[in-house]
């Protein structure tokens, strides 16, 4: 009986595939909702391709790029990487989606009924976390921004990801050990000493010393 009902609360905490599916396509209907007035008060027409690439977004789990979304729709509904980047643009500006700039790369990212994005972005292998701060939430909402309504903020923190951070860390242990061992061979005279350069100077560096000014005046 207990496991049954851990296994139901476990189901509970973790919705369906289904039921996901279901709540992006009601949250879909409420963006075409928007879209569709603000085409209609502007007199302009509705098109199948604004509905599909706005179904299209709606329906990413999370970010994506415009040539993401470009192959995505490929294999159903036939649209044009321009004809994306205009209607993107359009959606930016009613606030259906929203902008992410991850090192170089331009995203975007569904936000209706979304204020506040957290990201930590690693600098080497360029892996990208969406993260979830209450205490973040908290602090942006009680925050005044003088003579601004901002409608959503995105926040990036820029980093290593635990891999790339343990890598390094292994990387400059063996560079120390390297060193380390280096050092005792030379002291065991097993090496040679470490010499400045043009420590002790022979006719030929000096040749060279020589040159190098006279090429810089």
């Amino acid at each position: 009986m207990a496991k049954q009902t851990q296994k139901q609360s476990k189901e509970d905490r973790d919705p369906s595939k289904e039921q996901r599916q279901m709540a992006m396509e009601q949250t879909y209907q409420e963006a075409l909702q928007i879209l569709n007035s603000y085409l209609r008060e502007n007199g302009m027409r509705r098109t199948q391709e604004r509905a599909q690439v706005l179904h299209a977004a709606y329906m990413q789990p999370s970010y994506f790029t415009a040539e993401q979304l470009y192959q995505v729709m490929d294999k159903t509904f036939h649209v044009s990487q321009a004809t994306i980047y205009g209607v993107l643009d359009l959606f930016a500006m009613l606030g259906l989606v929203v902008r992410h700039t991850f090192g170089k790369v331009m995203c975007y990212e569904k936000c209706l009924g979304e204020r506040h994005f957290f990201y930590q972005v690693c600098k080497r292998c360029g892996k990208v976390t969406r993260l979830s701060s209450v205490q973040l939430q908290n602090a942006l909402g009680a925050m005044h921004f003088p003579r601004f309504r901002p409608s959503q903020i995105s926040m990036c923190a820029y980093g290593l990801c635990a891999s790339c951070s343990a890598l390094l860390t292994r990387s400059q242990k063996a560079y120390q050990k390297h060193k380390r061992e280096q050092e005792a061979l030379r002291q065991a005279g097993m090496l040679p000493e470490k010499r400045e350069p043009y420590a002790n100077p022979t006719p030929q560096t000096l040749k060279k010393k020589s040159t190098r000014k006279n090429i810089k005046q």
